[in-house]
């Protein structure tokens, strides 16, 4: 079978859709990813083609595909519903992929703040065995014994505890921060994925309003 440049322009238009309403880091992407589709349809013969779309902004392109290329899609037959259907998905695939990523971040930052809070706790042991030994020689050194004694190795052990105390505290503040981070990131999704579904609705009635013109004005 022979190449078909209809998926390639099918994610270009997406791609310019996703540059047209994005931010500064989405138009980054967006233009980095549509490289490779622009190359293959270069590598294929199609260079004419993708010279017309890289000087299209996304209305131009989005009817331009409509009109000449989305009737190649293969086993189907092509409607503004079902592609839109297919942008909607894509965009949502795309939200997923992200928020899968930013949920691995997050428990990368969790292990990490887990793991060198336990090994704080070890260097916190081994200074406090070093400082006990040390109090210890000291002592039996100067002869001190009894209550005396006693007292010197509880404040020892106090400060120990204490120290262990913080560093609990501290550990518990980083990973409550983390998890405000997860909880935000989570409904960031969820108001994004809802924001997709009325753009795409709107993108649907705007598409179905076209079709009517186009077929009102082919019966004239």
């Amino acid at each position: 079978m022979g190449y078909n440049p209809q998926k390639d322009i099918n994610e270009i238009v997406w791609l310019k859709g996703r540059y047209t309403d994005g931010d500064e880091k989405t138009k980054k992407w967006a233009s980095e990813s549509a490289g490779k589709y622009y190359q293959r349809l270069m590598d294929n013969g199609y260079s004419d083609v993708a010279d017309k779309y890289k000087n299209m902004d996304y209305n131009t392109a989005f009817n331009d595909y409509k009109t000449n290329y989305a009737p190649l899609e293969e086993n189907s037959e092509y409607s503004s519903e079902k592609y839109i259907s297919g942008l909607r998905d894509n965009s949502n695939k795309m939200l997923d992929a992200e928020f899968q990523k930013m949920q691995e971040y997050y428990k990368r930052e969790m292990d990490k703040t887990n793991e060198r809070y336990n090994d704080a706790k070890k260097d916190s042991y081994y200074d406090y065995m070093k400082e006990m030994q040390h109090i210890e020689q000291k002592l039996g050194a100067n002869g001190i014994t009894g209550g005396a004694s006693e007292s010197t190795i509880a404040a020892n052990a106090n400060n120990y505890l204490n120290g262990l105390n913080s560093l609990d505290k501290e550990k518990n503040n980083v990973i409550s921060d983390i998890e405000a981070e997860q909880r935000a990131a989570y409904y960031d999704q969820i108001a994004k994925k809802a924001q997709n579904e009325i753009e795409f609705a709107n993108l649907g009635r705007s598409a179905y309003e076209s079709d009517r013109q186009f077929d009102t004005n082919s019966e004239q």
